[in-house]
């Protein structure tokens, strides 16, 4: 599932946002992109936010793997 980063205007991450989203504020002109790799946008007014906890599960019994 693609999503894009969010920075609030002091630069502290939020959650993160779909990417049409993303494009709303940005042509609403409510954000701005902060970096294009990982695309990041940054938010234009916003200073603070609730930022939820996020957690990686992995599964042990997997055949495959993404590192070596």
């Amino acid at each position: 599932m693609n999503r894009v980063l969010v920075l609030s205007s002091t630069k502290q991450p939020l959650m993160s946002c779909h990417p049409t989203r993303a494009r709303e504020l940005l042509r609403k002109r409510k954000a701005a992109v902060y970096r294009m790799q990982p695309f990041t946008i940054i938010l234009k007014f916003r200073s603070g936010g609730v930022v939820h906890e996020v957690g990686i599960k992995t599964d042990p019994a997997s055949k495959t793997t993404d590192h070596p």
